[in-house]
């Protein structure tokens, strides 16, 4: 995650962009968490998309699902994985893509990024997000209330949304209704113009 989100800021270096908000979707949230601990000035506000501030688990309890990917049929795992973050979705065609385009991902790349994502070093200090932050969680038993009640103590004043009827790909499913959600999200604290 600490690659990741150095990678991050090398791209807003490279545009010339000195200041930005950051939206992370799944894995993408303890990314845009990481950069923010890291270049805390560089960062205007956070959109979490259906993405942990958590740990679900330690390394140790992570590790059977981890050890899926490494396994030579990794791909069979990946198309398991994703049938179960879409279940919700109504777009068998998008899902198609997703898949696809998983499934080309190299299989070193999957297990480094499952790894990292439970790398304790970035859970293990939960200082407080003192920047606008917005979440938009798609229903699911582990965003449940003690979650919700730890997300607003690590984020105070976060807008913290839970949609019915979407998939872990939220944005894809209600793209309308995420964007306006965003801009009115940016506009209310005059991120945008």
């Amino acid at each position: 995650m600490d690659l990741f989100a150095g990678a991050v800021n090398t791209v807003l270096k490279d545009a010339g962009v000195e200041k930005a908000t950051l939206i992370g979707h799944s894995m993408g949230t303890p990314v845009i968490r990481q950069f923010f601990r890291r270049y805390t000035a560089k960062t205007s506000a956070l959109v979490v998309v259906d993405g942990a501030l958590k740990p679900f688990g330690t390394r140790e309890q992570m590790e059977p699902m981890i050890a899926r990917f490494r396994a030579p049929d990794y791909k069979k795992s990946v198309e398991e994985f994703v049938g179960f973050l879409a279940q919700s979705s109504k777009n068998e065609k998008l899902m198609e893509k997703i898949l696809a385009s998983m499934l080309n991902t190299p299989q070193h790349v999957v297990v480094g990024a499952m790894e990292a994502q439970f790398d304790p070093a970035i859970w293990k200090d939960q200082d407080r997000i003192t920047v606008p932050t917005l979440a938009i969680m798609a229903v699911n038993p582990a965003w449940n209330a003690d979650y919700e009640k730890f997300v607003r103590e690590l984020v105070p004043g976060i807008d913290y949304r839970v949609w019915d009827g979407v998939s872990h790909f939220l944005m894809m499913d209600e793209p309308q209704k995420f964007n306006e959600t965003v801009i009115s999200f940016l506009t209310k604290y005059k991120l945008v113009k």
